[in-house]
């Protein structure tokens, strides 16, 4: 697989809103396979992934 950039989501509600956020922007570019790199609740979720695309 090659990394294909970062992508992330903030001020979400719930922990299955921010995963969704984070598949549609891995979809809106290409990306095949998301991976969780950080996760954070302070009042809202916030998260980040590293997205790659399967040669």
């Amino acid at each position: 697989m090659k990394k294909i950039g970062d992508i992330s989501t903030s001020n979400e509600m719930s922990t299955a809103d921010a995963k969704e956020d984070l598949i549609k922007k891995a979809d809106e570019k290409g990306a095949d396979v998301l991976v969780l790199t950080s996760g954070q609740t302070d009042n809202k979720i916030h998260g980040t992934a590293n997205i790659y695309k399967k040669k």
